[in-house]
């Protein structure tokens, strides 16, 4: 989630914010009785941002959301702001479900909680799960690491824990044969393009984005979705910010972004991604960047 899909950070990236009307009142012909979301990482920026967008723009007579993340505190907080802004109606309904995905001996126990928590798949029109969790990693120098076990624990919640929850989920979206299930992976432009001191993060998300493109070719009958929703105002950029090891390029266009408030609004993008699930018009399997989306003024 960095900067413009086509340029490097530099002095010259200009950043546009567009106005978003209602998502569902572009897509009224898509009236379904049910739909299931799952959302990772749901206790804060992007994902609680994702959230939101899919639970406030739908038309569905049931909306049925299971959001997860580490934090319990966050989660609530994400419940609260979905209820509070669906308040005139009764058809959502949220579970929320604290786990550490990086944790890889509870991470099949994890997802039967969520998958049965789902079941039966077979009563939803529409699946979307949204495998958003991630961390930063390592900044700086990939000579300066020095733990072993830093290392293995982002690749973890990163790669190996992203593979496998994208893996548990295919599984059941073909048992069920559901023609309207979406896997999205929250990508970046560190997926298609390199940038210094930030190596565990492009090399996380370039293997995330083969991974779901591959599993596209594999599994022809789900949609899969690479979405990369561009630099976001959020506690993971606020981090780039600050970080010291950061290389100057990439420090000075986080810090002057931020100044001269040209990050993407969290909603925003997370409005766009709903726009793009919902009229199905990309191929599955590739990356779109949220400026792919943005119509120039």
């Amino acid at each position: 989630q960095i900067t413009s899909r086509s340029s490097p950070p530099s002095s010259s990236i200009i950043i546009k914010q567009n106005n978003h009307a209602s998502i569902a009142s572009q897509y009224d012909q898509l009236i379904m009785t049910s739909m299931l979301l799952v959302v990772s990482g749901a206790s804060r920026g992007f994902g609680r941002a994702v959230a939101t967008a899919f639970c406030s723009n739908n038309n569905s007579t049931h909306l049925r959301a299971i959001l997860t993340a580490r934090s319990q505190e966050g989660l609530d907080e994400t419940k609260e702001i979905i209820m509070t802004a669906n308040s005139a109606t009764s058809n959502v309904h949220i579970s929320t479900h604290p786990m550490d995905l990086s944790n890889l001996d509870t991470l099949d126990s994890n997802l039967d909680e969520l998958i049965d928590a789902a079941k039966p798949l077979s009563q939803y029109d529409r699946i979307v799960v949204v495998n958003n969790a991630g961390s930063l990693g390592h900044l700086g120098k990939v000579t300066d690491m020095t733990s072993v076990k830093d290392l293995t624990k982002t690749i973890n919640l990163n790669v190996t824990s992203v593979i496998w929850f994208t893996t548990r989920w295919a599984k059941e979206l073909q048992a069920t044969a559901n023609a309207n299930a979406t896997i999205v992976n929250t990508s970046s432009l560190c997926a298609v393009q390199a940038f210094p001191t930030m190596t565990m993060y492009c090399a996380g998300k370039a293997a995330r984005d083969m991974f779901h493109e591959s599993l596209a070719k594999e599994a022809p009958l789900l949609k899969i979705l690479n979405y990369a929703p561009g630099a976001m105002d959020t506690a993971m950029t606020a981090v780039l910010r600050e970080e010291e090891q950061l290389a100057d390029g990439l420090k000075e266009y986080f810090r002057g972004a931020h100044e001269k408030g040209e990050m993407i609004d969290p909603n925003v993008s997370a409005n766009k991604l709903v726009a793009l699930v919902l009229s199905g018009d990309y191929e599955s399997g590739k990356h779109v960047d949220y400026w792919d989306l943005v119509v120039p003024e």
